[in-house]
């Protein structure tokens, strides 16, 4: 609002710089002026320029806000929300405990909404304002839960004044952010909702450590030391939170309290990410190793489920006379739906290393980093047989399959696995497992006609690698899976360059082969 400048040259000039030299720095509606330079600002309500031209002075600025609102006399039901958390804003900030209380009076209809608690949580920034606007709250009665929500919103959003107000007026900062949608849901993608849609079971400190919010995970950690081990719904602490989401200082202020908290789960999720700051860090404590690997569910507690599975009786239960419901065990079932438990386990399910994960995603550096380690796991292989040579393969990683192949990696392995996972998963986690699963038997040159990464073919071929003509549990080549796949590099420069030596005749039992007419 454009006030205090009663005499008309005062107001002729300032218009003419507001035209000029402050134009770009100005924003004028509705009776506001907004400066729109953080520079600026500091420089018009610097201290030091008080006896100055167009010096600002802040509290006697929320002061006139104050008075204007307090003086026009609109409607309170004619504000909305947002307006009135800016209303309680400029109140606050006047310092005044006359002023406070006439607003107090004024707005105490309207501030018993929880709708102005979730706005003030996710918009301000403000130790008074909160303060102001919960005292008005708690004299309506408004629920300790939205108080709680409230908190979390204020976290999420990197509030720290308005999160302290919230702490400070009691609020429980252990309680956990739960979303009503996340019972009913079921699949792949339900640890993803849970992390960043629904942030299921998570308190202020999860959130602050997964956003990267430095001073709220400080300011938390001194006044509540053990908020540090609190796991969320999906089993998970705010340091893997931490170390899955990049934020390094963060993961350095944890391990400085308490370095055992550096574990495989956060060395794999900061690999999959690209997080190679925090790789290195890990490495002084943990190594990638290889995951037990035998098709159980074997991390679960004894009588337990996993909630992304649909848990039902088989239909032949229904008949009293079946098999099914003379064994069945009616009390070990509703155990196991009562002990149903998420976690954030599909690197358990799929036995991927933190190495695997770096070179499917194309992070060389946290490759490099990994197979610098004595123990690292080169070797390891998948739920599939895939190991990160092959998986380089599949994904088309031809600078990691370089590095992999030059650090000892083996070209004769193969897709062997001595289990299945058919039928055993959720059908959505069903379909994600088997979408680029490796073959049965295929070798490092059946992927390569099946992928056809022209880096990794060429490199190959300078190598002088050789073994193009080899045969999968189907006794089918690699050459066979090209012409079916149409995949043209490799039927350029591996099929066309040794017609001679390479066994061009085999068809699959759906007639799909090579052919040899290049026109």
């Amino acid at each position: 609002m454009i006030a205090g400048l009663d005499d008309k040259k005062q107001k002729r000039e300032f218009s003419k710089l507001q035209g000029n030299e402050f134009g770009h720095f100005l924003k004028q509606s509705d009776s506001k002026l907004s400066f729109q330079h953080k520079a600026f600002k500091d420089f018009l309500t610097n201290e030091s320029r008080k006896h100055m031209p167009f010096y600002i002075n802040i509290t006697k600025g929320h002061m006139l806000f104050s008075n204007y609102y307090l003086n026009i006399h609109a409607p309170q039901k004619s504000l909305d929300e947002k307006v009135l958390v800016d209303v309680a804003s400029h109140f606050a900030l006047t310092h005044n405990k006359q002023t406070v209380n006439k607003f107090l009076q004024f707005y105490s209809t309207r501030l018993n909404d929880s709708k102005i608690l979730i706005i003030l949580a996710r918009d301000v920034n403000c130790y008074d304002t909160a303060n102001l606007v919960i005292q008005l709250i708690n004299q309506s009665g408004l629920r300790s839960l939205n108080m709680s929500t409230a908190a979390f919103i204020a976290s999420a959003n990197g509030n720290l004044k308005t999160l302290t107000s919230f702490l400070e007026n009691k609020v429980n900062f252990k309680s956990k952010y739960n979303f009503p949608l996340e019972q009913l849901m079921k699949g792949a993608d339900l640890v993803h909702m849970c992390k960043f849609v629904f942030f299921c079971g998570y308190n202020v400190f999860h959130i602050a450590a997964q956003r990267g919010y430095v001073e709220i995970v400080d300011y938390l950690l001194n006044k509540y030391p053990d908020i540090l081990y609190e796991q969320n719904s999906i089993q998970l602490n705010a340091f893997q939170l931490a170390a899955e989401n990049g934020h390094i200082q963060i993961v350095k202020l944890f391990l400085g309290i308490n370095s055992s908290l550096a574990d495989h789960h956060s060395l794999y999720y900061a690999s999959q990410q690209g997080h190679d700051g925090i790789v290195s860090l890990l490495l002084d404590y943990v190594n990638d190793t290889c995951l037990p690997c035998n098709g159980t569910t074997y991390w679960l507690p004894t009588f337990s489920t996993r909630k992304q599975e649909n848990v039902t009786f088989p239909i032949e239960a229904m008949n009293i006379k079946s098999v099914y419901f003379q064994t069945l065990d009616f009390i070990q079932f509703n155990q196991m739906l009562k002990n149903a438990i998420l976690s954030d386990d599909w690197r358990l399910i799929t036995c991927e290393s933190a190495l695997n994960t770096a070179a499917r995603n194309g992070h060389l550096r946290i490759v490099k980093s990994l197979l610098q380690e004595d123990v690292n796991a080169l070797h390891c292989t998948m739920f599939d047989g895939s190991t990160p040579l092959l998986t380089a393969a599949k994904y088309d990683q031809a600078e990691i399959f370089r590095y992999l192949h030059d650090s000892g990696a083996n070209l004769a392995c193969r897709c062997m696995r001595n289990f299945s996972y058919e039928g055993k998963f959720e059908k959505t986690e069903q379909n994600k497992l088997f979408e680029k699963i490796c073959p049965e038997n295929e070798s490092i040159s059946h992927l390569l006609a099946i992928y056809d990464s022209y880096g990794i073919i060429n490199f190959l071929l300078q190598k002088g690698f050789n073994d193009w003509d080899t045969r999968d549990s189907h006794g089918l080549t690699p050459s066979h899976y090209a012409f079916c796949l149409n995949s043209n590099n490799f039927i350029e420069f591996v099929v066309f360059t040794d017609t001679v030596h390479l066994n061009l005749t085999i068809k699959s039992p759906d007639g799909c082969g090579p052919n040899l007419d290049k026109s």
